[in-house]
């Protein structure tokens, strides 16, 4: 994932007009990691690293990228793969149907209502 903070092209700054280039990140996270009271989720196909964080005990999962209220996400920008994200939803979609979903963009919505969507 360093690549998408570092290279213009690959996180997509330079088509915005400006050219973004951070340093590369001093912590990679896995899945299984722990963030605060957050466990990580590894779920690729919008980016190669993607990753969601799930609190069991709130019920909330921050999806990044991954899902949104209607939708999920593209794969036609660089690092896409249509494969492995059909992968990390159908471990996502194995969460409890209540759990509240925090997307990258837009409104909230539940895995029941995801499913819902996919189904």
């Amino acid at each position: 994932e360093n690549i998408y903070l570092s290279d213009p092209e690959m996180n997509l700054s330079v088509y915005i007009g400006s050219e973004i280039s951070l340093e590369t990140a001093d912590i990679l996270l896995d899945e299984g990691d722990e963030v605060g009271s957050f466990k990580v989720l590894f779920t690729p196909g919008h980016t190669p690293g993607g990753i969601s964080l799930y609190n069991q005990e709130e019920g909330i999962l921050f999806s990044g990228d991954l899902i949104f209220r209607d939708a999920y996400g593209r794969t036609d920008l660089p690092g896409g793969d249509q494969k492995i994200l059909f992968s990390s939803l159908e471990k996502i979609i194995k969460l409890p149907p209540d759990t509240l979903v925090y997307p990258g963009h837009g409104p909230a919505t539940t895995i029941g209502e995801f499913k819902k969507f996919l189904y």
